[in-house]
């Protein structure tokens, strides 16, 4: 699985780069010269002679270097043209949205095919040309008119690929349809996720598995370190879990993917093992967990959830000040949290076939995917009543989805959060507050239609409490 995921990570490095596919591109412009200049040299007279072949370009030897080299020389400038203008949406990109957001423009199909296009166009002209027959007096047309024919074809493809790449990038530098590119993703990894998860445990065997944790095991474990610094890809889970049982050890994995693990820092700690681990065994167990320079989000289901909510801050910030594009982003994150609100994510524990304890891992929940979502989007939504309306309405349209106690009272405390953030951070208007209690009471309401049994009342007391207090304060001040 490891190696899987490994190749995966290399082929998304190589996809994420401007010079894989225009290389391939390339390769195959090479082959198609060579191809088409032995067609011609093969079968040329024939196709000169016979009217069927009338629709090949007949070209005396002059006419057909010139037309090659006008058209290599265009695709050069045009090729030129095409960098630069993906540098320029590079920067607006990374200025805008975020450089850890330039991977979704680079890992574009049409940017790296349009550039491709007219490199390989330039390196078949220029091909060709190498084939050219001498010049011959009687201004015969060349042999080469299977080849210049093909020219011509992509000649005409490469102006529909000018025309294609500049709507595509004028598309792609819009903040709606990047939102939309990230949105689609997380759907896509949530649903792959959904059809890869484990199941998860009850709580009865949750209660059994903290049972078979050894009272010792922090004194008689040993400690599995990393041995370089960089961000955890991948973690191979069942390999673990496989060397765990054959060689009956306890592992706890304290790491998680996307993590940052500095050079020395404990991986894993493992119990059981007689005496002190062999140095074979440490690197299996360390080889199980992939650690690269770069993020990945091949097995980060939070990976999109980031990307996201930092368009939304950036929006948010002084500079910037774009509320609009973080209701986008909020809308988003709905969609996504909608579908993850009941989703089974899998235990910290694994069992053997034996049922026992073999594996304890973290893993994501709910909880955290939507302080992830929503901590950030609040904090630096101060000055702006309309983020934290939209909010409020998101949260009331996802509590809507499930009848959880504890994802219902993580919903309820970021409605409060929100709340009482308004009173503290001073909203002037007072009808500003008030609308956002509005919105605060309709996310209770919703909290209640789906069996929230948390008494709304203490919550209240809590603020009204608060208040109470930084009144006294103040006059206590004056």
């Amino acid at each position: 699985m490891l190696m899987k995921i490994f190749l995966k990570s290399k082929w998304h490095s190589l996809r994420t780069t401007f010079w894989f596919v225009p290389s391939i591109m390339t390769f195959s412009a090479v082959i198609a010269a060579l191809s088409a200049s032995y067609v011609d040299r093969r079968w040329g007279p024939v196709f000169s002679a016979e009217k069927p072949y009338a629709w090949l370009y007949g070209m005396s030897p002059e006419a057909a270097g010139s037309f090659l080299s006008v058209l290599a020389s265009s695709m050069v400038g045009v090729a030129g043209v095409t960098f630069s203008i993906t540098m320029v949406a590079l920067t607006l990109a990374s200025s805008q949205f975020g450089p850890r957001l330039l991977r979704n423009f680079m890992k574009d199909w049409g940017n790296q095919i349009s550039l491709g296009t007219f490199v390989s166009t330039f390196v078949y002209c220029l091909l060709c040309i190498r084939f050219l027959p001498a010049p011959s007096a009687s201004k015969e047309p060349s042999h080469l008119q299977f080849s210049v024919s093909i020219a011509v074809l992509l000649a005409l493809v490469c102006i529909a690929v000018l025309i294609y790449f500049i709507h595509h990038v004028a598309t792609q530098l819009q903040v709606e349809q990047l939102i939309s590119n990230l949105s689609h993703e997380m759907d896509q990894k949530i649903a792959i996720f959904g059809d890869e998860q484990e199941q998860s445990l009850s709580t009865e065997d949750v209660e059994k598995c903290k049972e078979q944790i050894p009272e010792d095991f922090d004194e008689a474990s040993e400690s599995i370190r990393a041995e370089k610094s960089g961000y955890i890809q991948a973690i191979d889970y069942d390999n673990l879990l496989h060397l765990a049982t054959q060689h009956s050890l306890l592992l706890h994995l304290f790491q998680k993917t996307s993590t940052f693990v500095s050079y020395g820092h404990p991986l894993m700690k493992v119990y059981g093992a007689s005496g002190e681990l062999d140095e074979e065994l440490s690197e299996k167990l360390r080889g199980c967990v992939l650690v690269a320079t770069k993020l990945s989000s091949e097995q980060d289901l939070a990976f999109d959830i980031r990307q996201i909510v930092e368009i939304a801050v950036r929006a948010l910030s002084p500079g910037t000040n774009d509320p609009f594009t973080a209701n986008q982003c909020i809308d988003a994150l709905r969609n996504g949290l909608v579908q993850l609100v009941n989703f089974r994510f899998p235990s910290r524990y694994r069992l053997d076939e034996e049922n026992k304890l073999r594996l304890i891992y973290p893993t994501l929940n709910f909880t955290r995917l939507l302080d992830l979502s929503f901590h950030q989007i609040r904090q630096n939504a101060a000055n702006s009543v309309s983020v934290r309306l939209r909010m409020l309405e998101a949260l009331a349209i996802i509590s809507t989805h499930t009848q959880n106690q504890t994802h219902l009272e993580c919903i309820r405390q970021h409605a409060l959060m929100i709340q009482r953030g308004s009173e503290r951070e001073g909203v002037l208007e007072e009808s500003d507050q008030e609308t956002i209690q509005e919105f605060y009471e309709m996310v209770c309401k919703a909290l209640k239609a789906v069996g929230w049994e948390t008494m709304e009342h203490e919550a209240e007391e809590e603020v009204e409490e608060e208040v109470k207090e930084e009144e006294t304060s103040s006059s206590s001040k004056k």
